[in-house]
């Protein structure tokens, strides 16, 4: 696997039942409201990248690795379709690793 296939994180996603706690954090941070409702807060960071607040007791999230707020998620930037099967086949079998696009 090359190591200059990935780019970066793209955006990751973060739950906690501290709604208003998290608004002042990444607020603080200087990072930049994009959409918010009563399900989840998207924020932007300065390079562009995503920072995504759900609540815990969210289906689609996967496990939480520990008790309490926690990174639920991390979606990273690839440098295209035969990087990301390289990474693919490289991680597969690990614990937590999905591939969604065969989902």
């Amino acid at each position: 696997m090359s190591t200059n296939a990935i780019e970066g994180i793209d955006a990751i996603t973060y739950s906690t039942d501290r709604w208003d706690d998290a608004r002042r954090f990444f607020a603080d941070w200087g990072l930049t409201l994009l959409d918010e409702d009563a399900s989840q807060q998207v924020w932007e960071t300065l390079n562009g990248a995503q920072v995504i607040v759900r609540r815990p007791d969210d289906a689609s999230l996967p496990a939480p690795i520990e008790e309490g707020p926690t990174l639920r998620e991390v979606t990273w930037g690839v440098l295209g379709v035969a990087r990301l099967d390289e990474i693919s086949a490289a991680l597969k079998g690990t614990p937590g690793f999905q591939d969604l696009r065969s989902s």
